[in-house]
């Protein structure tokens, strides 16, 4: 191989590593220009952290969506009003087609993620917990089913919940212990929601106000990340577009042009397409009779020698002929009842019903919507039915007679798919049966003091098809029926009822609403009418008076603080040295707090650029001081400026959530001069200056943010070290025309 030869094969290698180290996101926010410090910059410290080059778009705008790796919305909860909410155009972001995770409930109906008006907001007193309901995927590998993390440092961020019954993503994580109310909702690539079928994998990540992530929730939103962008071979191509996602195969050969690449494919020259339930690549043989799907004019019943006397192209035993009956006891009486196809249609079933003694009398009606026709049949002559049958579908269920929603009129309940329940009530018209579920529940004030009072207000919805009539809404306080309150809901109507308690004692309390508490009405899902919510009310605080015995020294305000010392004002470090502070949080207040949780905010500074140890005690006894570190790494070059910074405490108590702020300014300036200030020296890797991560759409021009991030790599940056001294190697000994030189001969030296 020649030098010249060698060079184009060192610099491609080095291009294809690139290509293959690069990562890229798109970060959809509400104001590309000013990032909230709430809901979106976090988030885009996190992706920045995980090596993404992020460009930031704030509406709907032409742009190369394959060549990204991941869209990230980074929205607001539902109570934020319009105001503050995203761009109406964001609904046209492709969020099913490419990998997603959306912090968002404005657009979760219209991406058929759920159905409509299902997206609400839950807040809790103190701080907020979740509940794992799935840890199969890798976004809760961590945990146990039934762990309830806390996912915010401070009490004061709600987050966005699914009605579990509404969606048709598998929810792993949810505000409450039954699952209804989904936080965490994910859909592999391919998996059916509401109208549409995603190409990628998809994430509803309900945890909004980033500003408040436990050190749990930012993995979580990681892992969730990593998880609809895997590429489990890592062949450079994501799982969701890999033609072969568990072995790796680059170039993508797919041979026959079906939907798997040939190294995973068991026929690599037979197009599979549409006929391979098992993908594996064949074309399946549904019925087992030798005659492969594509081929099969009957191809789930066997028939080998695929008669089709009608030449419709449908084999005989897959056809309803015109003419043709099928015959069934239905009454059992000995003699068969027929259904026939009378009217020679074959696309609307055996349409025609007889009982050759007339023992019985059937309605023609389609129950399970296929476009056949189906049968209530009244055994009994008496305008009661007791079956239900699909002649088509070779099903018979029996029919059962209740007052399915308490007007005292009794309807027909069916059972069209022969399920362990009933789905449809019958009065003259199929509906689908009421379902009524607690939507969500507030408590106003969340912090009520001793001898206070709270309003508990309950909103219930009837998200079925049926009216709800006159069913009975309890209270309970302290599991102590308080209240009954009788209502009628119409059919996807919901109402809000408000139950006052007053007077609370010292300790906690457990409200709970129960609908249809003394089930009255006929749901398609008996297990979501209750809502438990605790309210706790802090207990006085003793202390000694000056006035002698008994009870007067006894008070309800706990008095107090706590302070954050050790922290200058004013900090001074120079880029590219390494700055080490000694800090304390002393806790002053007379009671004991928990779950103290340290972070550092400020505007334009990298979170890699300083670390805190620790980070969190779990308890700071009345009195206590605790002591951290601060480091501060600035990387060389990084730029002269002044950055205004609040360190903040967040505990929990007995009397509600504290939150101590500490304000400094740290101010970078330029090339350190020979001092005796003491510093640690630390070994970083210096990351990339914020200003360089944060692009707009307008100004990802060439060369890409793409092409930034790989030239600023480390391992590139080395590479191309390597590839210099090459160069300069060949230069030296290889025929050089300009200065004359024409070879070089080992022990005489250069020819000119």
């Amino acid at each position: 191989m020649n030098g010249k030869t060698f060079i184009s094969v060192f610099i491609s290698f080095l291009l294809v590593l690139a290509a293959v180290e690069a990562k890229s996101a798109i970060l959809v926010v509400k104001n590309a220009t000013d990032l909230s410090e709430l809901y979106e910059k976090k988030v885009l410290s996190l992706l920045n952290g995980m090596g993404y080059d992020v460009t930031i778009i704030d509406r709907d705008v032409p742009i190369a969506y394959p060549d990204y790796d991941v869209i990230v919305v980074a929205g607001r909860p539902t109570n934020v009003g319009a105001s503050k909410e995203l761009d109406d155009s964001i609904v046209n972001i492709p969020v099913n087609s490419f990998p997603s995770v959306v912090i968002d409930g404005k657009f979760l109906d219209e991406w058929g993620w759920t159905r409509a008006l299902s997206a609400g907001t839950t807040s809790s007193f103190g701080r907020q917990k979740i509940v794992i309901q799935n840890n199969s995927v890798s976004i809760l590998k961590d945990y146990s089913l039934g762990d309830r993390p806390f996912v915010h440092v401070a009490g004061d961020g709600p987050v966005i919940n699914i009605r579990s019954v509404n969606t048709q993503m598998n929810v792993i994580a949810s505000s409450d212990d039954n699952g209804n109310y989904a936080i965490i909702a994910i859909a592999e690539a391919g998996q059916e929601l509401y109208g549409v079928t995603p190409k990628a994998r998809i994430v509803f990540f309900g945890v909004s106000y980033s500003i408040y992530w436990t050190e749990q929730a930012e993995i979580m939103f990681k892992e969730s990340v990593k998880w609809v962008s895997s590429d489990l071979d890592a062949d450079g191509v994501l799982d969701y577009n890999d033609n072969c996602a568990n072995a790796s195969n680059a170039d993508q050969l797919n041979s026959d042009n079906d939907f798997l690449g040939d190294l995973c494919d068991a026929c690599p020259n037979e197009n599979s397409r549409n006929y391979d339930a098992n993908n594996d690549g064949c074309i399946d043989d549904s019925d087992k009779d030798g005659i492969k799907n594509d081929a099969d004019n009957c191809p789930f019943v066997s028939n080998v020698d695929q008669s089709d006397r009608n030449k419709n192209g449908r084999g005989d035993k897959c056809d309803i002929l015109p003419g043709e009956s099928v015959e069934l006891d239905v009454d059992s009486d000995g003699n068969n009842e027929t259904a026939t196809n009378k009217n020679g249609i074959v696309t609307d079933g055996y349409e025609l019903y007889e009982d050759p003694n007339s023992n019985t009398r059937a309605l023609v009606m389609d129950g399970d919507k296929d476009g056949m026709t189906d049968f209530l049949i009244d055994i009994k002559r008496n305008d009661v039915y007791d079956k239900y049958w699909d002649p088509d579908n070779e099903l018979i269920t029996d029919v059962a007679q209740g007052d399915t929603d308490n007007d005292g009129d009794f309807e027909s309940l069916i059972n069209v798919d022969n399920s362990s329940g009933y789905e449809k009530v019958f009065d003259g018209i199929f509906y689908d049966l009421s379902d009524l579920l607690i939507e969500s529940v507030a408590v106003l004030p969340e912090s009520p003091g001793i001898g206070g009072d709270v309003a508990y207000n309950v909103s219930i919805v009837n998200s079925g098809q049926y009216n709800a009539s006159n069913f009975v809404v309890s209270f309970y306080h302290n599991d102590i029926l308080g209240l009954n309150k009788t209502i009628t809901l119409p059919p996807n109507k919901t109402t809000s009822i408000t139950f006052n308690v007053t007077n609370l004692a010292s300790g906690n309390h457990r409200l709970k609403a129960a609908a249809d508490s003394t089930n009255k009405i006929i749901e398609s899902n008996e297990q979501n009418n209750n809502a438990t919510t605790d309210v706790f009310v802090p207990f006085p605080v003793s202390s000694s008076g000056g006035g002698g015995g008994g009870s007067g020294g006894s008070r309800f305000v706990p008095s107090g603080n706590a302070t954050i010392n050790g922290i200058s004002p004013k900090v001074e470090i120079t880029t590219g040295n390494s700055l080490k502070l000694s800090g304390s949080f002393v806790n002053n207040y007379n009671y004991d707090l928990r779950d103290l949780k340290l972070f550092l905010r400020g505007e334009g500074l990298d979170t890699r650029w300083y670390t805190l140890q620790p980070d969190k005690f779990d308890e700071v006894k009345k009195g206590e001081t605790k002591n951290f570190e601060l480091t501060f790494n600035m990387p060389t070059g990084s730029k002269i400026y002044t950055y205004s910074l609040i360190l903040k405490g967040a505990a929990v108590s007995n009397y509600g959530t504290v939150t101590i702020p500490h304000e400094f300014k740290l101010q970078v300036t330029g090339e350190a001069m020979p001092t005796t200030t003491p510093t640690v020296a630390k070994t970083v890797e210096p990351p990339i200056e914020p200003t360089e991560t944060i692009t707009t759409v307008e100004e990802r021009s060439q060369p890409t943010g793409r092409f930034v991030q790989v030239i600023t790599s480390p391992i590139v940056l080395g590479l191309a070290v390597a590839m210099a001294a090459l160069i300069l190697l060949v230069w030296k000994f290889y025929p050089h025309p300009i200065l004359g030189k024409k070879g070089y001969v080992w022990g005489r030296g250069w020819k000119y």
